[in-house]
């Protein structure tokens, strides 16, 4: 009986051999062909490009021109896992407020947070400040500035999910525009790339958020309550420190090509081009960065697998054209000897490129 079960396993394992040896896979192919295709301006139609541990979801632009138009859908927002925000405690609410004695069968004294839907009225206040605080920040809208949705026409617009990019194609008032939106692979950056006799100007604005549930987390008349500031403005680059209440990030914007960038309000920027193709980068960070972000070109190369590679503390690149006899649809591409100073630990990463 042993010896026939073993007979067994070994012939299953060999036929799972023989098939994989024999079936080539064209995994790009498979991805490419899910690709989202997006022809008309719908509420419902936003597409999202990310790391993973930053988002940015844009319209049928490209980028985030018409939020109030998606606010009751798929609102566009740009998002880090590191951006949280809380209103001021100015009533010193305690967790304990929030509390209530709901005893069940064998627990006789359970204690949860509850709304207190009918009173006492301090307790219902706490309740809802700590619902809704902490919570996450919008770190900023980047869109064309003044677009009507009448005006955009002859939409075009496609996730390239193999490598992470988003083409948009459309024309604004019978004139074309194209362009191409991606996120760093390691960064909070947004990168575009416009092409258009328009030479349309980028709009950056900062919202104050709401604390709603179910909302687009953007309040665009509090312009009091947060401030914009540009600290550094240099030719083809600017830093600027945003302040929301006890929340302090960084933006940096840099540029190819001639371009101007103005404050157009208390938290309101323009990017102005003269170029009818030029790129633009968008960084958000939690602490002012002391050296300039990527150029376009780097932020593109750093969403390939070869790009996260390199970005990651690499020390030497073995190049190694084998193939694994057993796995004859995936190929060695790439042997990364990966000395990493997190922990002090030695990593060799092998990396199987699908051919």
């Amino acid at each position: 009986m042993r010896d026939k079960t073993l007979f067994i396993v070994v012939l299953a394992v060999m036929l799972l051999i023989t098939a994989c040896a024999d079936t080539a896979i064209d995994r790009r192919a498979l991805v490419m062909r899910n690709n989202p295709h997006v022809t008309k301006i719908d509420s419902l139609h936003s597409l999202t490009v990310g790391n993973g541990r930053f988002a940015f979801t844009a319209d049928a632009t490209g980028l985030q021109t018409f939020p109030e138009y998606y606010k009751e859908g798929l609102s566009l927002g740009t998002y880090s896992e590191w951006g949280w925000h809380s209103f001021p405690n100015k009533e010193d609410y305690k967790i304990v407020e929030t509390l209530q004695d709901h005893p069940l069968p064998g627990h006789p004294h359970g204690i949860y947070a509850v709304q207190f839907p009918e009173g006492p009225e301090r307790n219902a206040k706490a309740a809802e400040w700590f619902r809704a605080n902490p919570h996450r920040l919008h770190l900023g809208n980047i869109g064309f500035d003044s677009l009507a949705v009448s005006d955009i026409t002859e939409i075009d617009q496609t996730l390239d999910m193999w490598k992470g990019e988003l083409h948009s194609h459309f024309l604004w008032r019978k004139l074309p525009v194209t362009v191409t939106t991606s996120c760093n692979g390691d960064s909070d950056i947004v990168s575009a790339s416009v092409s258009s006799s328009a030479k349309l100007a980028v709009g950056i604005r900062f919202p104050y958020p709401t604390g709603e549930a179910a909302d687009d987390a953007t309040c665009w008349t509090a312009d009091d309550c947060h401030s914009t500031d540009i600290i550094l403005s240099e030719p083809q680059r600017a830093l600027i420190r945003r302040t929301v209440d006890s929340t302090v990030y960084y933006v940096e914007i840099s540029w190819s090509g001639k371009a101007v960038l103005s404050q157009t309000g208390k938290n309101r920027l323009k990017l102005i081009p003269s170029d009818k193709q030029w790129t633009f980068n968008v960084g958000f960070y939690k602490h002012q960065p002391v050296v300039p972000q990527p150029d376009y070109k780097a932020n593109l190369l750093s969403a390939t697998v070869v790009g996260w590679i390199i970005g990651r503390h690499p020390v030497l690149l073995i190049f190694l054209p084998v193939r694994i006899p057993v796995l004859r649809f995936w190929s060695v591409g790439l042997c990364c000897l990966n000395i990493c100073s997190v922990r002090r630990k030695r990593k060799i990463t092998l990396l199987l490129k699908p051919v």
